[in-house]
């Protein structure tokens, strides 16, 4: 596996643990516990700047460029502008 497509792989597991430790958080409060509050505003503060930030760019660059090769592949014209990840990827 390539350095970035391991690095986005640890990325996403590491997504993964924080929302689960949030889901813990959450479940404790419905429980009638005592969540950590400052733990859960830190990991939606953190869940809601590095992604859109500095990980998701990274991935629609990479979308974008292979819908642009398969469209060429295929004899279609490729978008004109970058497409995100969350658009149809037509060409």
């Amino acid at each position: 596996m390539s350095d970035t497509l391991s690095r986005w792989h640890a990325e996403h597991a590491n997504f993964s643990k924080l929302l689960d430790l949030l889901e813990r958080q959450v479940a404790s409060f419905h429980d009638g516990g005592s969540p950590d509050y400052e733990l859960m505003l830190e990991i939606m503060y953190y869940m809601t700047h590095y992604p859109d930030v500095l990980h998701h760019p990274k991935e629609d660059l990479v979308f974008a460029s292979w819908t642009a090769r398969s469209c060429r592949a295929s004899g279609s014209k490729p978008p004109r502008a970058p497409i995100s990840t969350s658009s149809a990827a037509t060409c």
